[in-house]
């Protein structure tokens, strides 16, 4: 039986009480811990940033040399630790963040990582078709941000086009996982893709029909 919701569970609890900015560091820190993504001295691109968890765990392990750039719609504070890091505020469907992103960083990054959701609005298959297109964006920042043989990270919301994007990500990289860490909520149909071996072979679709159109 599903257990009631509880947005106040242990892993809330938990990152409160150690200073992390939000739960999710909990989940990027066993998909790491699991699939090894994030090296010393890596240098990482983390979007939909904010509140900064993803940053937070990044920083504490990447050592110095390494580099966290945030981007995120909203403006966040920056985040402090071994590796280096800088944020910055901008819509990620925008040619004009990608050219930021690349005067930020010109040379490609060596991992890629996002723990993006939509505004949710109840409506599953609505939500599940935000989730996606957010994803395939990911996936355009892959082909152009991303290093052949580099791993890209993403929240996914699981439903009728999760096989599809599941098919594209693959065309992408030599290996495909699905995880879904302890720290997601039980009753969440969210699980994080995780491409492994970047080839930069495949194209993503330049755009994708809502369930409504």
């Amino acid at each position: 039986m599903t257990k009631p919701y509880n947005h106040r569970d242990k892993f809330f609890k938990k990152a409160k009480a150690s200073g992390l900015r939000a739960r999710s560091f909990f989940k990027i820190e066993e998909i790491d811990q699991r699939l090894h993504l994030l090296r010393p001295g890596m240098h990482v691109l983390d979007l939909g940033a904010a509140p900064g968890s993803f940053m937070q765990y990044a920083v504490r392990n990447l050592g110095h040399g390494g580099y966290v750039l945030g981007v995120d719609l909203s403006l966040m504070q920056p985040v402090g630790g071994l590796a280096k890091s800088e944020v910055l505020q901008g819509d990620i469907f925008t040619e004009e963040t990608h050219a930021l992103v690349r005067e930020k960083h010109p040379a490609p990054f060596d991992a890629v990582v996002s723990d993006l959701a939509p505004k949710t609005t109840g409506m599953k298959d609505v939500d599940h078709w935000s989730s996606i297109e957010l994803s395939y964006e990911v996936l355009r920042y892959a082909k152009e941000h991303l290093k052949r043989g580099g791993p890209c990270l993403m929240k996914v919301f699981q439903g009728e086009d999760f096989d599809r994007f599941l098919r594209h990500t693959k065309k992408l990289f030599r290996d495909v996982r699905i995880v879904k860490p302890d720290a997601t909520r039980d009753r969440s149909r969210e699980v994080y893709v995780v491409g492994l071996g970047f080839t930069g072979e495949g194209k993503t679709p330049k755009t994708i029909q809502s369930p409504t159109e």
